[in-house]
């Protein structure tokens, strides 16, 4: 038995003229049909707009369609969620309505943190929320763990190194 499931249709970038970079920051994505607000569940959804937040400002980097057309094979492949996932690594976060515990696990795996939040949400308000607390450096605990988790990373600092500068955080409630 064959099912019908979603593979990406369309995929614009932003791409950089050189001048309009935003430097280092974060990227977070949102699981949408139209770009203006959170409206899918994560599994089954059939947009992501994918944003990066700097201190100096905020800006879309890409936005996806999905479509109908990749076939699987029945039950609980895991095969279903490879492109959502793979699409929205190197994101911090993905924001969505819902989000199945075996796509939680996945993504958590990547370092891309599930949000759910109300249908409707707007994705502006979200984006400019995050905007503000990334320029005073205000941002949620552990979304501060992803992204230092992932600056060291970047900067190939070995494992010992990584979980002595997690040792030193400020690990306090929020």
């Amino acid at each position: 038995m064959e099912v019908h499931m979603t593979q990406m249709r369309r995929h614009m970038r932003v791409i950089n003229d050189g001048d309009c970079s935003l430097g280092e920051g974060i990227k977070v994505a949102f699981a949408s049909v139209g770009l203006k607000e959170v409206n899918q569940h994560f599994g089954l959804a059939k947009g992501f707009a994918i944003y990066q937040i700097s201190e100096s400002g905020y800006k879309m980097l890409e936005a996806v369609g999905f479509d109908e057309s990749k076939v699987y094979e029945s039950g609980h492949s895991e095969d279903k969620l490879t492109d959502k996932i793979n699409l929205v690594k190197g994101c911090v976060a993905v924001y969505s309505n819902a989000v199945g515990p075996r796509a939680v696990s996945r993504l958590l795996e990547c370092e891309v943190h599930p949000i759910k939040v109300d249908e409707g949400t707007l994705i502006t308000e979200l984006v400019e929320s995050l905007y503000a607390r990334v320029k005073v450096d205000d941002l949620p605990g552990w979304m501060r763990r992803f992204t230092q988790g992932k600056k060291a990373k970047n900067k190939n600092i070995s494992d010992a190194s990584r979980f002595d500068e997690m040792f030193e955080q400020d690990w306090g409630e929020i």
